[in-house]
């Protein structure tokens, strides 16, 4: 498995933050993508890629983190207990829809069955939802 664009296009309204091996430094995705440079990383046809499967990393959260306090845009929360609220105030939400994410809080399990309202959550809170931080293309957030 290597990082591709389709891995990361979710996350780009979202601040997500980047481990850059070339500075040595965090950056916000926007900066590289203005610069071009994460595009160039990924189409590996591109002249000026840099031979290291490290160049940059995006930093993200676990799933196992739903459960824990994290802090987004200065403000704290459980994410957990966020997504069942919103659940029980999204209109439309239907009993199927409820169903679905008990299932997913409850066993972490199948990310098919995540309502699309709460993957946009995810995405949001830079959680890692394609097994990034497993496969050694992302950093946890905890580690740093």
């Amino acid at each position: 498995m290597k990082l591709e664009i389709k891995h990361i296009a979710p996350y780009l309204p979202y601040q997500l933050k980047i481990r850059s091996f070339r500075y040595n430094d965090d950056l916000f995705i926007e900066d590289i993508f203005i610069s071009g440079e994460f595009l160039d990383y990924l189409f590996e046809n591109s002249h000026s890629r840099i031979n290291s499967p490290n160049y940059y990393k995006p930093i993200l959260r676990p799933l196992f983190n739903l459960t824990k306090e994290i802090e987004v845009n200065g403000e704290k929360f459980i994410p957990i207990v966020m997504i069942k609220a919103f659940g029980e105030l999204k209109k439309g939400l239907t009993e199927n829809d409820s169903n679905m994410l008990g299932y997913f809080i409850q066993t972490w399990g199948d990310k098919s069955k995540i309502p699309y309202w709460a993957m946009e959550l995810l995405f949001e809170w830079n959680f890692d939802i394609f097994n990034l931080i497993e496969n050694d293309l992302a950093i946890d957030i905890n580690k740093i």
